[in-house]
């Protein structure tokens, strides 16, 4: 019974652990509502120094649509949310970027995630198809995509296992790269972190 219990101990001081990677009160970035058609935006605003994600996070940020209903769609990054809604008919996309200098620059993570079983994203509500690369020093990058579950509330976790990256090495993580699109309303992003169990 004692041996159990220690293991028990053991095992919850690692299960459950949790490296953040983003929470989005760091490089706030709200650009002008787009129409369907207008110039894809790009910034790269910084994070927290000495953060696992590096000095700054890159976004970019698109609408097209077809047919096109003159619609607006908005991207909003501040306060612990990132938040994209997409116009009627808008095709809005976005990918965020880890791995950057603020001037543009490639600043290499060297994220060791060994550690850990997956990735996590926490929906504050709504869902998107998304896609995902992952650059190691060795010059391979693992890639994987999907669809979330749509739910207005309450929030929720959705995982990315890296055994969904076929031959995956975490050991030296160079960027990240994640990429969403809507088409069907608005979705809110409260975290991204990397984990180990539920």
């Amino acid at each position: 019974m004692r041996l159990t219990l220690a293991f028990l101990t053991i095992a919850g001081a690692t299960f459950g652990q949790s490296l953040l990677l983003d929470d989005f009160t760091s490089g706030p970035y709200t650009p002008p509502p787009f129409n369907a058609g207008a110039p894809a935006d790009s910034s790269f605003k910084p994070l927290p120094a000495g953060g696992p994600a590096g000095p700054a996070r890159y976004t970019y940020f698109t609408v097209s649509a077809l047919p096109d209903y003159h619609q607006t769609s908005t991207l909003y990054i501040s306060n612990g949310f990132l938040i994209m809604d997409n116009g009627f008919g808008d095709i809005a996309g976005l990918t965020l970027a880890y791995g950057y200098n603020v001037n543009g620059s490639q600043s290499p993570l060297h994220l060791d995630l060994t550690s850990y079983d997956r990735f996590r994203i926490h929906f504050a509500g709504g869902g998107a198809f998304y896609a995902m690369v992952i650059y190691t020093a060795d010059g391979r990058h693992f890639s994987t995509s999907g669809h979330t579950p749509t739910r207005n509330s309450p929030g929720f976790d959705y995982d990315i296992p890296f055994t969904a990256f076929a031959n995956f090495d975490p050991h030296d993580i160079q960027a990240i790269v994640l990429e969403f699109e809507t088409t069907a309303g608005p979705f809110g992003i409260s975290r991204l972190e990397a984990r180990l169990g539920n």
